[in-house]
């Protein structure tokens, strides 16, 4: 399988249950107020329900994915 990012750094448990990693793609600066990563999941894992003052923007690219809304009941 061709990735567009690589697999990345292990994530602490903190917002993950499961193997988590991160690459780290834009880091928030004077330029930009936000952050772009590349997570990957192995089979099993989870982001634990956390929120994003800001709002976050969700690529997934193979498998299934939980989001919810504020204003909406958990979607898939």
């Amino acid at each position: 399988m061709q990735t567009l990012f690589p697999k990345g750094e292990p994530r602490s448990p903190e917002f993950f249950t499961g193997s988590t990693f991160l690459t780290e793609v834009l880091d928030a600066d004077h330029n930009n107020e936000f952050s772009i990563g590349s997570v990957t999941f192995e089979k099993g894992a989870r982001t634990n329900w956390h929120t994003h003052p800001k709002g976050q923007v969700l690529i997934v690219t193979s498998g299934k994915s939980w989001y919810r809304h504020k204003r909406f009941k958990p979607a898939m």
